[in-house]
């Protein structure tokens, strides 16, 4: 099978005689305090000596002790952590859609005149949660706050740093001229999988520029020879990712995302598949890095039982026999990790694997990390 790429030495960190890349964290939540967590252990393993700007997008109003407190997790007084709260936009149905685009949404919701409950798509979900990700691919880029920046991190708030990162990930992306990375190769599936061929080929209609497409290489083929995403649908995992702010400014990456737009609200097409494949069909598919297929690049995110989502053999995808080789390379480089770095069984990796997830609280006992680690679990002091 295709060895993993070798790894640039100079992606490894910032020199001295280089100016420091203009990045940002940033976490989209319902509270505020949510983020805590993901701060803390963002601080501890990298950020408190990197110095890189957090900026968290909230649904609901912060109080002064909820501040302080992110404060105190992302590294005390000095730190550049902001929260950016609306309290209103998440409440309603895009005022870009049309009438008939309005009207096809609101056939699919329930209790519209009680945000804090109402629900919308066939799967019942929750108005904020579907407006996260369509915040995330149509309005994140735009935001006021966030102009000053070229490079973006987004952390979901239940992935934590387990270690401190082999790269600072601005400077990876900076140093290596990329348009973005990702941790986790997924799968889109269902009804989740509406509006994105309609945008692909409402951008691109030449079939010709439209196909074999891929990120990273062209095994990750995102659109195949005969020009549809409907091969793999292939995604990513929006818990982790990063990339540059200006690609999701241009005239083309808005015509995609304002496509789809409908469909996020009918049925919850959210912000993974629209970055993955607008990333492959408007840009270069080598700048956008799949991280596990970078020899010596070890980030460390732990998130839904997985630490740094290496896990790549899911339960409910075969994978394509040409690509089975990446999916048996990845699992022992994961069986490799638990082993050694966690000091995990191989046999609790499987328990992990198989769906059989602990608590975070639970779970990071049993790596025996410092008490000043454990103390982002820990419940602030009222």
């Amino acid at each position: 099978g295709r060895a993993a790429h070798a790894d640039t030495g100079a992606a490894t960190t910032t020199t001295k005689t280089k100016k420091k890349p203009r990045g940002v964290f940033i976490l989209k939540v319902r509270k505020a305090q949510d983020a805590c967590k993901t701060v803390c252990t963002l601080s501890h393993f990298f950020n408190k000596e990197a110095g890189y700007p957090i900026r968290i997008f909230a649904d609901e109003p912060v109080s002064d002790q909820q501040m302080e407190q992110l404060r105190n997790s992302s590294g005390g007084v000095g730190a550049d952590i902001q929260v950016i709260v609306d309290t209103q936009r998440w409440r309603q149905i895009p005022s870009i859609l049309n009438k008939t685009e309005r009207e096809l949404v609101i056939q699919g919701c329930i209790n519209l005149d009680k945000p804090d409950v109402a629900t919308c798509t066939a799967m019942n979900v929750h108005i904020g949660y579907i407006y996260m990700g369509y915040w995330r691919y149509m309005h994140m880029a735009d935001e006021p706050s966030l102009q000053e920046f070229d490079y973006f991190v987004s952390l979901d708030a239940d992935s934590f740093l387990t270690q401190s990162p082999s790269h600072d990930p601005f400077d990876l992306m900076d140093t290596n001229n990329l348009n973005g990375f990702f941790n986790i190769l997924a799968f889109q599936s269902g009804v989740m999988i509406n509006g994105i061929q309609e945008a692909a080929e409402a951008v691109v209609p030449s079939l010709d520029e439209r196909k074999d497409r891929y990120l990273d290489h062209p095994n990750y083929t995102f659109m195949d020879d005969k020009g549809p995403w409907t091969s793999h649908y292939w995604s990513i995992w929006g818990c982790f990712y990063g990339g540059r702010l200006d690609f999701f400014r241009t005239s083309q990456f808005k015509k995609f995302a304002r496509t789809v737009a409908p469909f996020t609200y009918r049925f919850r097409t959210d912000e993974q598949p629209v970055i993955a494949v607008a990333w492959s069909l408007l840009g270069d598919g080598n700048k956008v890095w799949y991280l596990p297929m970078h020899d010596g690049i070890e980030m460390g995110v732990f998130h839904h039982g997985w630490v740094d989502n290496k896990e790549i053999v899911r339960r409910d995808v075969t994978p394509p026999e040409d690509q089975k080789h990446l999916y048996d390379d990845m699992l022992r480089r994961n069986q490799s990790y638990w082993r050694h770095t966690l000091n995990r069984t191989w046999d609790g990796f499987q328990e992990l694997r198989m769906g059989k997830l602990m608590k975070v609280e639970d779970y990071t006992k049993t790596l025996g990390y410092t008490d000043d680690w454990e103390k982002c679990w820990l419940e602030p002091t009222k």
